[in-house]
C-alpha cells in the first residue's frame, strides 16, 4: 500500500506512527523538510564557524552595494543591486550575504524540483533535489554571494522558462525567457552558455515542422537586449576604448589551454564526488532495502525532455571547455550555475530512474550520511 505525496508514491512501512497518529505521508514529508532545513542551516553557519573570515566576494559586494549603479566593475551588477535593495530593510553585514547566497541556491533548487516534476514526476522531483544538495558547489560554497551565486538562480530560472516556452502555445513564456537571458547576463557574462544551449535545444530537440517559430526566438532576443542595454551603455562608457581589448589580452596563451581545460574538469568531477559516493551507496544497499520498496515500473520520459536536459546539462560544460579552447582562463567555479543539471539529466536515463522505486526514506538515510562525510571533510579541510 502506498500514499503520495503530491505526485509521489511512496511506500507506506506502517499505518501510524510511535506518538500513535502520525501519517507516513506527512511524516516523510516533515523529514524532507526537516533535512532541507539542517542543509541551509548546517552549511550558512559551518563556514563562519570553521573559517571566521568571510569569502572576499561576499565583502567586494559589500562594499559595492554602497552606492546603486548601472554597471559595477569587476563585480556582478545582479549581486550588487540584489545586495543595495536588501540592505535598504535589513542591517549590512557579512552574515546577511551568507543568507543571501543561500537564498540564490534555494532558487535553483526550487526551480530543479519544478523542472523534474515537469518532466519526470513529483518523486524524482525531490531525488533530484537531494542529489543536488551532495555536489559541494552548493554545500561548502553554499554561503557565497557572488556572481556565480546569482547566475546559479538566474540561470535555473530561465532554463525551467523555456522548457515551458517549448511546451506551452503562450507567447509570454518567450518574453520571460528574454527577460531572464538579460538578467543572466547582469549577473555574469557566462549566462551566455545557457543562451547557446538555449538555442541548441530550440534547434534540435524536436523535428523541423514542431520547432518554434524564429518569430519567437527573435522575441525572446529583443526582450534580453533591452534588459541588458543601460548596463552595456553604461559599460562602454566606462571604456570606450579598451573593452574589447582587455578581453582580447586576457586570452591564454595556446600551449597553457589544455592544461586549463583539464583541470577545470578534474574539478568538475571532484564536485560530483560526494554524489557519486551516494550513488555507490544507493546501489550497494539497494538489494537489502529491496523487499520494503513498492514494484514500481521503470518509466523514462519523452526523448524530447530527455535532450533537452542532455543539451542544457552537457552542452554547458561542452560549451566552457570551448571557451577555455579560444583562450578564455577557465575558473573552477564557473560550473557553479551549471552543474545542478546533471542529477536531473541523470534521473531522467533509464539507469538513473531506477532509483525512484526504492524506499525513499532509505534515500534520504542515505543522504543525510553522505552529508555527515561532506562536514567532517569540510571541518578537517580535506
Amino acid at each position: 500500500m502506498a500514499t503520495s505525496l503530491g505526485d509521489m508514491t511512496i511506500p507506506n512501512t506502517s499505518t501510524h506512527s510511535a506518538a500513535g497518529g502520525i501519517e507516513p505521508r506527512l511524516a516523510i514529508k516533515r523529514l524532507c523538510w526537516l533535512f532541507l532545513g539542517c542543509y541551509f542551516l548546517i552549511w550558512i553557519v559551518l563556514p563562519w564557524c570553521v573559517d571566521r573570515q568571510p569569502p572576499n566576494e561576499n565583502t567586494a559586494v559589500l562594499a559595492a552595494a554602497r552606492t546603486l549603479a548601472w554597471f559595477y566593475p569587476e563585480r556582478s551588477t545582479l549581486a550588487a543591486w540584489t545586495a543595495y535593495f536588501v540592505f535598504l530593510i535589513v542591517p549590512a553585514s557579512a552574515a546577511a550575504t551568507y543568507v543571501l547566497g543561500a537564498i540564490y541556491i534555494a532558487i535553483m533548487l526550487y526551480c530543479a524540483w519544478l523542472l523534474a516534476r515537469e518532466i519526470m514526476d513529483a518523486r524524482c522531483a525531490m531525488l533530484a533535489v537531494l542529489f543536488i544538495t551532495c555536489c559541494t558547489y552548493y554545500t561548502n560554497r553554499l554561503h557565497f554571494f557572488n556572481g556565480n551565486a546569482a547566475l546559479t538562480a538566474v540561470s535555473a530560472v530561465a532554463v525551467l522558462s523555456l522548457w515551458r516556452a517549448l511546451n506551452d502555445q503562450e507567447i509570454r513564456w518567450w518574453w520571460v525567457t528574454g527577460v531572464l537571458w538579460g538578467i543572466g547576463l547582469l549577473a555574469k557574462p557566462l549566462m551566455v552558455v545557457t543562451i547557446a544551449c538555449g538555442f541548441v535545444a530550440v534547434a534540435t530537440i524536436e523535428p523541423r515542422r514542431d520547432r518554434p517559430s524564429a518569430r519567437r526566438v527573435l522575441l525572446a532576443i529583443a526582450a534580453c537586449i533591452i534588459v541588458i542595454a543601460p548596463t552595456a551603455i553604461a559599460w562602454l562608457r566606462s571604456e570606450p576604448t579598451g573593452a574589447a581589448l582587455h578581453i582580447w589580452h586576457e586570452l591564454l596563451p595556446f600551449l597553457a589551454r589544455p592544461r586549463r581545460m583539464a583541470d577545470f574538469s578534474a574539478d568538475q568531477l571532484l564536485r560530483v564526488v560526494p554524489l557519486l559516493f551516494l550513488i555507490v551507496i544507493l546501489l550497494r544497499t539497494r538489494s537489502m532495502q529491496a523487499a520494503r520498496a513498492v514494484p514500481r515500473p521503470i518509466a523514462v520520459p519523452s526523448l524530447k525532455a530527455r535532450r533537452f536536459l542532455a543539451v542544457h546539462a552537457w552542452g554547458a560544460l561542452i560549451a566552457i571547455l570551448a571557451l577555455g579552447l579560444l583562450g578564455w582562463d577557465l575558473r573552477a567555479h564557473w560550473g557553479t550555475a551549471f552543474l545542478w543539471l546533471l542529477p536531473v539529466w541523470f534521473l531522467s536515463t533509464r539507469c538513473g530512474a531506477r532509483f525512484a522505486s526504492m524506499d525513499f526514506e532509505h534515500v534520504l538515510v542515505c543522504v543525510a550520511l553522505t552529508h555527515v562525510v561532506m562536514v567532517v571533510g569540510y571541518v578537517l579541510d580535506w
